[in-house]
């Protein structure tokens, strides 16, 4: 019978890497799928479940590559990572941990950053790790108020920064077009029911049916959605 495997929350793999522990992370996707993105440090040893290695790899290779240090093992979802870490037990490498949910998780990872502020301000950048995208919290301690400011389709993540401090949303922002993710602001608002902003820049990016003019404010099911054409910028920490 094989033998069971340890499995790392994308939490735990970033600790882990955020530690610069002894660890290995091995990608098993193909070597186009790994060059798209992954995570930081990691080796592509592209494994088929059926097929095996690729990428003409050997497992003399992968010993190389191991060198008795802790492994783990990443994919897509966490299948081929299972497969290929069964493999490497029974081929007797002891310390690896196969990464819950693959790269999927680990797309939604997110950090939270709270900035030092001065009264009862309270700023928080909220860090998508994967895609290196940025959002914020910005809210007001004393009115228990907060603005969410270009958040991702996570936008639970910021929900969960906001409760997490006592404060409640009033407002949802995206000050550009975003190139990089998908933006949660507009469902975000929706589901809140509380005025979407909207930069100028950023209207014709939207459907006709929602895009505001500049200046003008127009009703989007539940949520407000105003164009203006100088939106506040949230400045990153140092």
């Amino acid at each position: 019978m094989p033998k069971l495997l340890d499995q790392l929350t994308v939490a735990e793999l970033a600790a882990a890497i955020d530690a610069d522990e002894d660890l290995t992370v091995l990608d098993t996707r193909p070597p186009e799928s790994f060059e798209a993105w992954h995570v930081p440090g990691a080796i592509n040893v592209p494994y088929h479940p059926i097929e095996g290695l690729g990428a003409g790899l050997s497992w003399d290779d992968v010993a190389d590559i191991v060198e008795g240090r802790r492994v783990a093992v990443i994919c897509g979802k966490g299948l081929s990572s299972t497969s290929f870490g069964f493999e490497l037990s029974a081929r007797g490498y002891d310390d690896v941990q196969v990464v819950k949910g693959g790269m999927e998780d680990w797309s939604k990872l997110y950090d939270v950053v709270e900035v030092e502020t001065d009264g009862d301000l309270f700023l928080a950048q909220v860090q998508r790790r994967a895609k290196g995208c940025l959002g914020y919290v910005v809210g007001d301690r004393s009115s228990g108020e907060a603005l969410v400011v270009d958040p991702t389709r996570q936008d639970h993540e910021f929900e969960l920064v906001a409760a997490d401090n006592g404060l409640v949303i009033t407002g949802v922002l995206d000050t550009h077009v975003h190139a990089d993710h998908v933006s949660g602001g507009r469902a975000l608002a929706e589901r809140l029911s509380v005025p979407y902003y909207l930069s100028a820049d950023a209207t014709s990016a939207t459907s006709p049916s929602s895009t505001s003019r500049s200046g003008t404010a127009t009703r989007s099911r539940s949520a407000t959605s105003t164009s203006r054409s100088s939106p506040p910028q949230a400045t990153p920490p140092n």
